[in-house]
């Protein structure tokens, strides 16, 4: 493997960590723990600008200035058609550095119409969000905001809360519910917000805490429903201001990740098609041996074209056997048909019929992950638009399955957890188990799975042994000869390691994964399980088994993630 594949694999590896956060249907999700390396991700207004650091100062020391970070891309709040509102989370960290002994005026998460601009004279008091114009008649505005006021500006029985306060707002400045906050006592320290909207029971919700703090977060609350206030898309960014006097405000870090339900059934997507079982047997040429792209755990795949839609597609036939095939085919079409994201394989349509179950995706030419991993595909344009083709056995299985007893469904060896294996259970952390062992292949140059003599061993045994020897960078990829970053190698595998820990509870969260390999974060402290579980056992390769082939057993449905994810 070149250098130049193992990069761009680890680019991949980013991607995939990316679509195992709290994720996605018909969402926004970004990640940034540095602005300066995710220029594209937001835009900044005002004074707004990058430290060198890689921060973001909101605004330029000075007597009333305004400045804004906002999201690039908009939310989609609610679908208009049939009342659906999204959920949400935000989380940012900010220091408030004041000057002096004096506070002015402090900063807000706020959600408003797109395009929404600053408004004439409105710094100090306003958070560069209203003016006094606009706030004398609430009625015309669309806006929420949770403000972080540092500074009192009205006497306590108006509008503005005693002293410093967290609060929430909705279309003016008047603080609907609040809670106290120290930004004196906590000047120039790290804070860590954490914004949350169910729109279930519409409550906003808001805790805060800093860093190094052994005080209990704070935390505010408020009952709402954003539809009422808010167009059905909206922007979303942080807006600082000051008055009379001037505060440092500065943002290090920012994420934000929505999911709104859409109903399929209310034609406002580009709904799966259901095919008749002619059509698909037409498109493939009838499942013509020369038409099969390859296996997954639950079906064989065959490339087709519907000439209709002038449309390329690849053709997933469930395996007949398989017990819980209705139970595939609705768990996937009902998640799927209600799922949009750039990185995820386009869901087309399905057929069920003639006791077979068929599912249909867009084609994806440039094949997948493991076919340039272990095939004889050599090179990997930077330009390569990579698509997940399956989304991760935690979001697939109906929540009625997800029981302690076995389920008799082919899954692919090497990829599938322990407790998976054991009693059938699955959770979000199964699939950052997965994750793992992609990540062990990657910077290994091996399958999961490999033969080594007259036995199959897995990857990941072979790891922790080097990892206890204490001579984890011999497990790199020997075709790279050693010549690749050291630190970067050690993050790469002990992320493997991390992410398979037989454990399910002492795997790490997405974005944990996401500042370690980026060496944002400190490698993390890997001590041997009490118990090492190896997936599965496995017995003596046959002789007429080939070493490089993919394996599967009668085992709880999960598949291999290197060879669902795709190149377009």
């Amino acid at each position: 493997m070149s250098n130049y594949n193992y990069h761009f694999s680890i680019k991949i590896l980013f991607t995939l960590a990316i679509n195992l956060l709290p994720t996605i249907t018909h969402s926004l999700v970004f990640n940034i723990s540095r602005f300066d390396s995710n220029p594209t991700l937001v835009r900044l207004e005002g004074d707004a600008k990058v430290s060198p650091t890689g921060d973001i100062e909101l605004t330029k020391l000075d007597h009333y200035r305004v400045g804004r970070v906002v999201s690039s891309e908009p939310l989609r709040l609610y679908d208009s058609s049939n009342g659906t509102v999204a959920d949400f989370t935000t989380r940012f960290s900010f220091r408030l550095q004041i000057f002096y002994g004096k506070t002015d005026d402090g900063l807000a998460l706020f959600l408003a119409p797109v395009g929404y601009p600053i408004p004439p004279h409105s710094a100090g008091t306003y958070f560069g969000l209203l003016n006094e114009t606009t706030v004398s008649d609430m009625s015309r505005n669309q806006i929420v905001m949770v403000e972080f006021d540092s500074y009192q500006n009205a006497p306590p029985d108006t509008w503005d809360p005693e002293g410093q306060h967290v609060a929430i707002n909705v279309n003016s400045i008047a603080s609907l519910a609040y809670a106290p906050w120290d930004a004196t006592s906590n000047s120039g320290k790290t804070a860590h917000v954490s914004v949350s909207y169910d729109s279930t029971t519409k409550n906003l919700s808001v805790t805060w805490s800093y860093e190094g703090s052994v005080d209990p977060p704070g935390f505010v609350s408020y009952a709402v429903d954003l539809k009422k206030f808010l167009p059905e898309v909206v922007t979303v960014g942080i807006s600082s201001s000051t008055g009379l006097d001037s505060e440092e405000h500065t943002i290090s870090s920012w994420e934000f990740y929505s999911s709104l339900d859409l109903d399929v059934e209310s034609g406002c997507l580009s709904l799966p098609k259901r095919f008749t079982y002619q059509e698909l047997v037409n498109t493939t040429n009838g499942f013509a041996e020369d038409r099969k792209l390859g296996r997954g755990g639950s079906g064989h795949v065959y490339k087709g074209t519907l000439r209709d839609l002038d449309r390329q597609v690849a053709v997933k036939r469930i395996f007949g056997e398989s017990e819980h095939s209705e139970r595939i085919v609705f768990n996937e079409v009902k998640v799927i048909s209600r799922v949009m994201h750039r990185n995820l394989v386009q869901f087309v349509g399905w057929c069920q019929e003639q006791k077979e179950i068929l599912l249909v995706y867009d084609y994806m030419p440039n094949g997948s992950l493991d076919n340039h991993l272990f095939g004889d595909r050599k090179t990997l344009p930077w330009d390569v638009s990579t698509k997940r083709g399956d989304f991760g056995v935690a979001k697939l299985v109906d929540p009625q399955l997800r029981t302690d007893r076995m389920t008799p469904v082919v899954g692919t060896i090497g990829y599938l957890a322990p407790e998976y294996v054991s009693v059938g259970r699955v959770c979000k952390e199964s699939d950052m188990y997965s994750f793992g062992v992609v990540a062990l292949e990657i910077a290994c140059g091996k399958r999961s799975v490999y033969q080594e003599g007259e036995y199959h061993v897995t990857l990941m045994k072979r790891v922790w042994e080097l990892h206890l020897g204490g001579n984890i960078r011999e497990a790199a990829d020997e075709r790279l000869d050693m010549e690749f970053n050291p630190n970067q190698m050690d993050a790469l595998l002990k992320v493997g390691l991390w992410c398979t820990n037989p454990n399910e509870r002492e795997r790490p969260k997405a974005g944990e994964v996401i500042k370690v390999l980026q060496l944002d974060a400190p490698m993390p402290e890997l001590n041997k399980p009490h118990e090492l579980h190896f997936a599965v056992e496995l017995h003596p390769v046959p002789s007429q088994q080939t070493t490089d082939s993919t394996q599967t057993a009668s085992l709880p449905p999960y598949r291999s993630v290197a060879s669902r994810f795709l190149q377009s």
